[in-house]
């Protein structure tokens, strides 16, 4: 009927309005990233190519991913382009074998509260390079990179960090006072990146819950190494290097912290290093260490509460394990 037919033209032109507005808007649904205008919070598609901007609105963050970035220049020009805000949430750069340094300024006022660079050929971090989110940053994770060269003396900027990952990376060594003057710090990663930490590096640290430090062919715990200002130290994670001594008052006496030298070169439980440790509630795992047991373990085996503050897995050099060790075995000691 000639109603129908005025009714269905009525509804296809709404239809159609509705679809013009819609691309005028800049309205884009992608799996649920991009709900809202893009002139709200990512800048025009066109203008920040190769990076990606999207934003997810159930968590309400907008993120860069600059993954396909093919140089210094290029990374630059894109933070040229002019952005709807200066505050985002995180940067990223994954399996990027093209950059080789961030560059001071590079993110020309833009802030972000995360940094993701990892499996990258980045080699160096220059000075300035995060200098616009030192105010915003909680989180920086340089995974898997080829850095050599880390801007450890800016740390003390940042008001808001708390987790540091610079795991997987030929920094060689830390200098003592990297961390000193900052004192936000929650989680460190130096798995597989130094030959060495010096006596001091942590000393400061007020708020420190976890490092993990294995991997680092270490070859022993000086006294101080790992002694913080944490009451809430958590986690000494240094399996799997080459430690073979431990000096007394290396670690913190915290109760309920877990130290974790499994897969290393240690020979002896001795007392006078240990026990404070010990008897302070502090959990020591030793799986996988050439454990002679002899008589520096007598005093753990007479002492069962202290004995079961060592790991279950933990076997001495002729496959024993030392909670099936008796004190009758250590009656000449």
């Amino acid at each position: 009927s000639t109603m129908s037919s005025l009714i269905a033209y009525i509804i296809t032109l709404l239809f159609l309005s509705l679809s013009v507005l819609t691309r005028n808007i800049g309205v884009d649904i992608v799996e649920g990233l991009e709900i809202a205008p893009k002139n709200e919070f990512c800048p025009e598609t066109s203008a920040i190519l190769p990076c990606i901007c999207t934003h997810n609105s159930d968590e309400n963050s907008t993120d860069i991913d600059c993954s396909e970035v093919t140089s210094e220049n290029e990374l630059r020009k894109v933070f040229n382009s002019t952005f709807p805000t200066k505050n985002l949430d995180k940067f990223i750069i994954l399996n990027n074998d093209h950059l080789k340094v961030l560059e001071s300024g590079v993110f020309n006022g833009i802030t972000f509260e995360e940094f993701f660079i990892q499996n990258s050929q980045m080699e160096n971090i220059e000075i300035d390079a995060f200098n616009d989110s030192f105010a915003t940053a909680y989180m920086i994770v340089l995974l898997g990179n080829k850095i050599q060269d880390f801007p450890f003396n800016i740390l003390h900027n940042f008001s808001n960090l708390t987790y540091l990952n610079l795991n997987l990376n030929p920094l060689g060594s830390i200098p003592a006072d990297a961390f000193q003057r900052i004192s936000t710090l929650k989680f460190v990663n130096i798995i597989r990146t130094v030959n060495e930490i010096a006596v001091g590096t942590f000393t400061n640290q007020t708020n420190i819950e976890r490092i993990y430090a294995a991997e680092n062919n270490l070859r022993n715990v000086p006294s101080g190494l790992f002694v913080t200002e944490s009451d809430i130290l958590e986690y000494i994670v240094i399996n799997n290097n080459s430690i073979s001594s431990v000096e007394p008052n290396a670690f913190d006496p915290v109760a309920g912290l877990i130290i974790n030298m499994d897969h290393n070169f240690m020979q002896l439980i001795e007392e006078y290093i240990w026990r404070n440790l010990l008897e302070s509630w502090v959990v020591l795992y030793l799986k996988d260490n050439p454990l002679l047991c002899g008589c520096d373990v007598a005093w753990l085996v007479r002492n069962h509460t202290l004995l079961n503050q060592i790991s279950d897995n933990t076997q001495c050099s002729d496959g024993k394990y030392i909670h099936d060790l008796y004190s009758g075995d250590f009656i000449d000691c």
